[in-house]
């Protein structure tokens, strides 16, 4: 027996967690936050408020959601009749996906996967690169794998997106309208899972911050596929919390945790680090670039470097994930993850990898699994606005105790 549309929706959030916690994403949340450890009193960081998802209003309706509910506020339900599982616990639940669960991988014809991948290495190895690593640990989970597709729970289409809007359609949007057009063709004339259920079933990776924003026609094509997505921006249409999934976006954790070995606050020299791009490079729809200015970061590098502090502050241009960012981010005791041209940062993941608390400056981000996961516990969060007053941002932070730091 097939199970039901709400347990489905349920599972594939265990499913997806399981495989981002093979890629060691998951891991920093046990690495940096002892699951004994008390919560970080908002009191102890004076002005800034530890970052904490708004309550949802939960709608009126019964348990038969289909596949277009929200998977988080599934999670949430959840545990409504149980005690509230530990840090320890949620992790140890994320690794497993729930038994039962399959999920059948396409196998697209080679110019839209395996060539694709060959011939531009970088799509493997980026802060976006989930849309490869994905669908290779998917396919490598046996117990994931159904007896026969027909049967499968889930349907995951492995297309590179972000890779091809990168490298072949040179960011022109116009041309991932016609590769998405061609690809649901495909799927649709050499099999039958699409139409069973006009794409519902159907799982799309789109790893970056403008998710699917890189198919201006992805409402028509598949508006109530499920999308996994690294940036869970509440202010656009793309992203839906009713179906899709945030998951971790991939750090550099192959060089930053070379660095691991040191307390988080303990001997560290930084006392507030950030290093990355002051601009961001822009593409219209048919592909023409610009160049604009990251406000806020910008206005954040004036604002600290005239601050009058004895305590090193380093803000800086560039971002290189080698072994001299690894130091800068192990030897810091906060890690500034300011917004750039979208709310979505890499930084908090690499923060929390070397055990600098990462320091959100982001009002629309939505995290992996804020439902499931107490950020507030390992991160800080500040409104863009306060963040931007003087002496708002150094003040509070060096005020938190080195021992609430450390645990």
């Amino acid at each position: 027996m097939r199970i039901g549309r709400t347990e489905r929706v349920l599972r594939v959030v265990g499913a997806v967690s399981a495989v981002i916690s093979l890629t060691v994403a998951l891991s920093p949340f046990v690495v940096v936050h002892h699951p004994d450890s008390p919560a970080c009193d908002s009191s102890e960081v004076n002005n800034l408020e530890a970052l904490s998802p708004e309550p949802e209003q939960e709608p009126q309706a019964d348990w038969q959601l289909n596949a277009t509910k929200s998977s988080s506020l599934l999670l949430k339900k959840s545990f409504l009749t149980i005690d509230p599982p530990s840090l320890a616990e949620r992790v140890e639940i994320l690794k497993e996906p729930p038994l039962g669960l399959t999920i059948h991988t396409y196998k697209l014809p080679n110019k839209w996967e395996k060539d694709l991948i060959a011939r531009h290495p970088l799509c493997s190895t980026h802060q976006w690169a989930a849309e490869v690593k994905v669908p290779h640990l998917i396919r490598r989970r046996k117990t994931l794998v159904p007896t026969h597709p027909d049967m499968a729970d889930f349907y995951l289409v492995p297309f590179p997106s972000k890779c091809y809007f990168n490298y072949v359609a040179g960011k022109n949007r116009e041309k991932m309208n016609l590769v998405f057009s061609d690809l649901l063709a495909h799927l649709r004339k050499e099999h039958p899972w699409w139409d069973r259920s006009a794409g519902r079933d159907h799982i799309f990776i789109f790893p970056s911050g403008i998710g699917a924003s890189m198919v201006p026609n992805w409402k028509r094509l598949m508006p109530d596929s499920v999308f996994l997505v690294a940036e869970g921006d509440r202010s656009k249409d793309y992203v839906n919390s009713w179906k899709d999934v945030i998951i971790p976006g991939v750090s550099g954790h192959h060089v930053l945790s070379k660095r691991l070995d040191r307390t988080p606050g303990k001997n560290r020299t930084n006392f507030i680090f950030f290093r990355g791009k002051m601009h961001t490079v822009d593409a219209d729809i048919n592909g023409k670039v610009t160049r604009t200015p990251m406000e806020l970061r910008v206005r954040l590098r004036e604002m600290l470097k005239n601050t009058n502090t004895t305590r090193r502050i380093t803000f800086t241009d560039s971002l290189r994930v080698d072994l001299s960012y690894a130091s800068e981010v192990s030897d810091s005791t906060f890690c500034i993850c300011p917004r750039g041209s979208t709310p979505w940062t890499r930084r908090v993941f690499d923060s929390i990898f070397s055990g600098c608390v990462p320091v959100v400056i982001s009002d629309d981000i939505e995290f992996p699994f804020e439902d499931f996961l107490p950020w507030n516990e390992f991160s800080i969060k500040i409104t863009e606005q306060d963040a931007l007053t003087p002496d708002y941002l150094v003040d509070p932070l060096a005020a938190i105790p080195s021992s609430v730091i450390e645990r």
